[in-house]
């Protein structure tokens, strides 16, 4: 007659370690839901509780308001969401104006007063900053379209066809001498210093002033930087430029020289009358 099999035993109700595992990697870790310790008395609940597991434990934790402490499980299970609260500053939505044809010859201008002078320009959003997101403009001047974009939007103006005097690379009619080229002092925080001034022409003076004017309708804040004395950081604002403009005066000053321009009044001469 066959013998019979013995029947295989049911596996052990605890993990048993590897015996050919080293002695320091024996270590068993249960996961269950018995108590840490066994069933007992929860101090620190009101009524001192008497739990037998930690689901028991982990609801007890939660209907409180309690967390746990010094135990791997850090959640205490499902929490009430908090009530969202509207914004105190809930800012407009931002229409975009369209670019007109003047202001982008402005912009296209302006692009041989910075090159003469050395000066690059970084664009900043003032509606992007006060709505929490990153201000960085991108500005765009070719002979076959203008940009300016923000994450606002964006406003761009195409010449028509057969356009060439979109973008100059320099300004007609100035006359340069060495009478442009003085010595100004600058009071830093070392005392005062002599640095070379350049004393700007009436037409850049005016392209400047437009220039700044046009921007900050458009709520964007210009920074200018010399390139060859700014720091290679064109977040950095002391490495820009300090630029003072009032009705009669326009002053740009970096780390090595002044841009300079003082308006000058004529005398309106009286009409005479035959």
């Amino acid at each position: 007659m066959a013998k019979k099999t013995p029947p295989t035993p049911p596996p052990p109700l605890e993990p048993v370690p590897d015996p050919k595992a080293p002695p320091e990697k024996q270590t068993v870790a249960v996961h269950d839901d018995k108590m840490w310790g066994g069933s007992q008395y929860v101090d620190g609940l009101p009524g001192r509780p008497y739990v037998t597991s930690k689901t028991q434990y982990l609801e007890l934790l939660n209907k409180s308001g309690l967390r746990m402490k010094h135990q791997q499980e850090s959640s205490t299970g499902p929490t009430t969401p908090e009530p969202m609260r509207p914004d105190l500053f809930a800012p407009a939505p931002i229409v975009v104006p369209p670019m007109l044809m003047e202001e982008a010859h402005v912009y296209g201008a302006i692009t041989a007063v910075l090159r003469h002078y050395e000066l690059l320009e970084t664009l900043w959003c003032e509606d992007c900053h006060a709505r929490g997101r990153h201000s960085g403009c991108r500005m765009q001047v070719t002979a076959r379209r203008v940009l300016l974009e923000c994450r606002c939007g964006h406003a761009i103006y195409v010449p028509p066809k057969g356009t060439t005097d979109l973008v100059l690379s320099k300004l007609a009619n100035i006359a340069r001498t060495q009478a442009d080229t003085l010595a100004g002092t600058v009071l830093t925080a070392e005392g005062p210093v002599l640095r070379p001034t350049a004393v700007l022409h009436d037409m850049e003076a005016l392209l400047l002033r437009r220039y700044l004017a046009v921007l900050r309708a458009r709520h964007k804040d210009p920074r200018l930087f010399h390139r060859p004395c700014y720091g290679g950081s064109v977040v950095n604002e002391s490495n820009a430029l300090a630029i003072g403009m009032s009705p009669d005066r326009l002053v740009l000053v970096c780390q090595c020289r002044t841009l300079y321009h003082q308006a000058t009044h004529q005398p309106v001469q009286p009409l005479k009358v035959m």
